[in-house]
């Protein structure tokens, strides 16, 4: 494997967007929604788009668009499996 992931399935993850809502009750299960909050404090990637609950880590339902990294793949020379938004 190569890239950034050590996720058997994908070479790369690419996060150009961050933050989401609960939708289902699958969402129960996120694993995004717990690890962004970890990254939530102030000057931190996910500042604001996570809340503390009695039940845990939620989504704020707020969005935020990384644009600086919106041209990344401009710059990767072979084709590769990506994940896009795992943090989304």
């Amino acid at each position: 494997m190569s890239g950034n992931s050590t996720i058997e399935w994908t070479e790369k993850v690419w996060n150009p967007v961050r933050g989401c809502s609960r939708v289902s009750p699958g969402c129960e299960h996120c694993y995004a929604e717990r690890l962004a909050h970890r990254f939530s404090k102030k000057g931190l990637p996910f500042e604001g788009l996570t809340k503390k609950t009695s039940k845990g880590p939620r989504w704020s339902g707020k969005i935020k668009l990384v644009t600086n990294d919106l041209k990344k793949p401009l710059s990767w020379k072979k084709p590769q499996y990506i994940f896009v938004n795992s943090m989304s």
